[in-house]
């Protein structure tokens, strides 16, 4: 039995040996590399990302994720014509978001990357809404307080009620 397996064990490394050594001359003669074989297997995604009036945007960065996990896969930043390309995607369904400073950020879900292709998800980013705060300050200056008049001055939320009712009252 120990024969046996040893025998088995022997015939399986010589068959991977023999298929990796055929392979290697067929993408020999095919001018391939190794590499292009696991190449060929992945995707990508490029594009061009453009402001609203049509302007290419340098600066921007593209975040690619699977939809299924949380986690970033890839990120990169768009060149000085706005075009980007992310490639040996393992296949399936990305999202891929659009982010610039002063930009509103663009998010694509559901982009599904193929076999050996390579997807073209072009982006439009619009400007971001002005966002201004402003801070009102109210101080109390004791020299106005002291300008009112009295009978104004002692009106009190009581007194105002009773005489609202008196001038329903007339």
């Amino acid at each position: 039995m120990v024969h046996d397996m040893t025998s088995r064990c022997a015939i399986v490394s010589a068959t991977a040996l023999l298929l990796s050594i055929g392979l290697s001359g067929v993408m020999q003669a095919q001018g391939s590399q190794p590499s292009d074989v696991a190449t060929v297997a992945q995707g990508g995604i490029s594009g061009t990302v453009m402001d609203t009036s049509g302007a290419a945007l340098a600066g921007v960065t593209v975040e690619v994720g699977r939809r299924s996990q949380a986690e970033k896969i890839r990120s990169v930043v768009t060149d000085n014509a706005g075009q980007y390309k992310i490639l040996d995607l393992a296949p399936g369904v990305y999202t891929v978001t659009f982010t610039l400073a002063g930009f509103n950020p663009y998010k694509r879900d559901n982009v599904e990357v193929p076999v050996a292709f390579t997807m073209t998800i072009n982006a439009e980013l619009s400007v971001a809404g002005l966002k201004e705060t402003v801070i009102v300050t109210a101080r109390e200056r004791a020299e106005n307080i002291q300008k009112v008049p009295q009978s104004i001055a002692a009106i009190t939320d009581d007194a105002l009620e009773t005489q609202s009712i008196q001038s329903l009252a007339r």
